[in-house]
């Protein structure tokens, strides 16, 4: 009996009477405490663009703006990236940061809404022998600050989530187009097909969902479908050229 009343004796103060050990909080760790950034950790900005008076989130006088830059974090080329950043007339900052790098184009049309602008961002690829380019559609959504609004990925999947287009297969010369009926605009968007060739096959879409959805919106659009025959964003009649079609473009290298 003694000795059992010893072993329970001896377990109550090991385990503190039930009560469990609680660690103090680690300090938040304060700028002072971190180390300074060497300058070879610091990106260099060898390239960049600033677009004003586009209209975005369909706020205010054409009051946005888009910032776009080449950063190079290291000496190889896959250590190159791409910024486009956004400030909205109203404050608001956002952006976008993509691990491509090459001539590009960027447009405005109004693919998603007649009050704002769409972003087109079309990176070529370097050194393709058949116009491979990276396309990025990007939507301010939604108008006003309540919720605060965000840059919305726009990729091509139909409203069954279905993939209406293969990403490596672009090339470039994606351009805005009117489409008849529509108060939208359509994109028409260039890829190659069974041959492999440059600008083999355009396609056009037209945005038929509801902003809400992410990406899951896009359409076929009957007006433009099927193989290219011999047309190109050069030559073609149809493609945005009037004021009310109201397409903007900008080209550069980064």
């Amino acid at each position: 009996m003694k000795r059992l009343f010893i072993c329970l004796l001896a377990l109550l103060l090991l385990s503190g009477c039930g009560q469990a050990e609680v660690s103090a909080p680690a300090p938040a760790e304060t700028p002072e405490a971190r180390p300074p950034q060497p300058d070879w950790a610091r990106p260099a900005e060898l390239k960049a663009e600033l677009i004003q008076g586009l209209n975005l989130d369909g706020v205010g006088d054409a009051d946005d703006a888009v910032y776009i830059s080449q950063l190079q974090f290291g000496d190889a080329w896959d250590d190159n990236c791409t910024a486009l950043r956004v400030r909205l007339g109203t404050g608001e900052t956002m952006a976008r940061i993509l691990p491509v790098r090459g001539y590009y184009t960027l447009q405005t049309a109004s693919l998603f809404s007649e009050d704002r602008q769409a972003l087109i961002l079309e990176v070529q690829c370097p050194g393709s022998n058949w116009g491979a380019a990276n396309l990025f559609v990007y939507d301010v959504f939604p108008a006003g600050n309540d919720p605060a609004p965000s840059i919305v990925d726009r990729t091509f999947y139909s409203a069954d989530d279905e993939p209406l287009l293969e990403a490596w297969r672009i090339t470039d010369g994606t351009v805005p187009v009117e489409i008849g009926g529509s108060p939208l605009q359509g994109l028409t968007v260039y890829t190659s097909g069974a041959q492999g060739q440059w600008r083999e096959v355009e396609t056009t879409f037209l945005w038929t969902g509801d902003n809400w959805g992410l990406d899951n919106g896009w359409s076929l659009s009957e007006d433009r479908r099927g193989p290219s025959p011999g047309r190109t964003p050069e030559t073609d009649s149809r493609l945005c050229r009037t004021a009310a079609c109201q397409t903007s473009i900008w080209k550069g290298t980064i």
